[in-house]
């Protein structure tokens, strides 16, 4: 009986390495990674029969099953090698790829510091001013105290109704012109509308806090302190990141919608309720209180006799950081993934703390630089409406209007933690588009191999 199981499996072994001159060219890559796993699985199976004894029927064949055993084991490893440097093996065009990917990311990060950022700096500075100016101005209590209850007013449903929003716009695919007219409409009244709700929020907590927390620097400097300590408390310290290390596409698929920052047994209004009153009652005090106390310690501390100097200075801090952390933030990330759990927090909360700083300080750059040396009070409010409009039009034709939010709390910048993070921040642009033609060539392929199969 053993001798005619044996004779099949020789049989069977001869079958397999027969079948791959029968097969079409085009199924030899599939059919090899069936061959190694089939040899891999039956190496493993003869040996663990040899250890085990099994095989070892009778006491003269024995010797020679393990033998025969231990020798096919060694030769279906041999013969295997080679398929498996074959599957482990990129081929030209995935590296090819990887470079191009490689490079995009790098211009990314070129374009985040020298384009968007700047671009949301503006929108904001220029979405502040106009409200600073002609909103109230003769009674400054009145505008901070309308402002605040107007921004929580517009973001309030934005966080409620989240669902509601996205499933109608999802609702309007079922219309062909006008579903689609509709849907593009629907985009631009709703980040409109939340990037005006941020802006307003953050003036009157700004200058509340400017009046009654910050009447000396080093009293700035100490809240400023006890904000970022909150946020390292709350294990939230990825609020602190901002433009310029936020650059991404806007998911349209998503745009409404965002990751549950709390994991709570209640309904989604609720649950969506419980978020806006913490997002933008709570941290965006405790973020406003940090930006502003750096701020004002930056301004008392590093070249306060010398407005040039102290803008000069702002930039070079920022952008070396800036460029410091996008080249070296991947091995860090690396390095501490697998360490222990304090060791990797205390290694992500000093590199968002750090990346906060920086982001802080680059904003004050472009504000002082308008401020300075762009603005002219003859200009003022032409330049305030033109800069507005422009940069938002901007941001909605490059479809990264998701990030005028700027340093606001608001959950649209959430979208980036939906999936676990590979790296502390990710700039994502033109690799992203690069991406997509990669998916749309993917699917164009797949669709014309099909097709041809039909014909055949």
């Amino acid at each position: 009986m053993k001798s005619n199981t044996n004779e099949n499996n020789d049989k069977r072994e001869e079958s397999f390495q027969n079948t791959d001159e029968s097969i079409p060219s085009e199924d030899i890559s599939s059919f090899r990674i069936f061959k190694y796993l089939h040899g891999r699985r039956k190496s493993s199976v003869l040996v663990d029969l040899s250890e085990n004894g099994y095989l070892d029927d009778e006491e003269e064949e024995g010797d020679d099953n393990e033998k025969r055993i231990k020798a096919e084991a060694e030769k279906g490893n041999d013969e295997n090698s080679e398929d498996y440097e074959i599957l482990q093996r990129p081929s030209k065009e995935e590296i090819r790829r990887r470079h191009i990917y490689n490079l995009l990311h790098s211009l990314d990060v070129i374009l985040s510091i020298l384009l968007f950022s700047p671009l949301v700096a503006i929108y904001w500075y220029c979405t502040w001013q106009l409200i600073e100016e002609h909103f109230y101005k003769e009674s400054p209590k009145i505008s901070n105290f309308l402002s605040w209850i107007i921004g929580l007013a517009i973001l309030f449903p934005g966080y409620v109704f989240q669902r509601d929003l996205q499933n109608l716009y999802e609702y309007l695919d079922n219309f062909e012109r006008i579903g689609y007219t509709l849907q593009v409409a629907m985009r631009v009244v709703y980040i409109y509308a939340i990037t005006i709700g941020v802006v307003l929020e953050w003036r009157s907590v700004w200058n509340i806090m400017d009046i009654y927390l910050f009447p000396d620097w080093k009293i700035s400097f100490v809240v400023a302190l006890l904000c970022i300590l909150f946020f390292c408390g709350t294990r939230s310290t990825h609020q602190l990141i901002n433009t310029p290390f936020i650059l991404y596409m806007d998911d349209y698929h998503q745009f409404f919608t965002t990751e549950d920052k709390h994991q709570l047994g209640f309904p989604n209004y609720h649950k969506y309720g419980i978020d806006f009153l913490f997002s933008e009652i709570v941290e965006c005090s405790a973020l406003v209180g940090g930006w502003r106390g750096i701020e004002i310690a930056y301004d008392n501390s590093i070249f306060n006799h010398n407005k040039y100097f102290s803008i000069g200075a702002s930039f070079l801090i920022s952008h070396s950081i800036y460029l410091f952390i996008a080249v070296v933030q991947t091995f860090i990330f690396r390095k501490f993934s697998r360490s222990r759990f304090l060791t990797r927090i205390v290694a992500e909360d000093f590199m968002y703390i750090l990346m906060f700083f920086s982001a802080v300080l680059s904003w004050k750059f472009y504000w002082d630089v308008v401020d300075n040396f762009v603005l002219e009070e003859k200009m003022e409010l032409p330049f305030l409406i033109i800069g507005h409009l422009v940069s938002f039009t901007l941001a909605l034709a490059l479809k990264v209007s998701a990030i005028l939010v700027g340093p606001g709390t608001s959950y649209l910048k959430d979208i980036e933690y939906i999936e676990p993070p590979q790296t502390y921040f990710q700039i994502n642009y033109l690799s992203t588009i690069f991406k997509h033609h990669l998916e749309r060539e993917y699917e164009e392929t797949s669709e014309s191999r099909l097709g041809s199969q039909d014909i055949i």
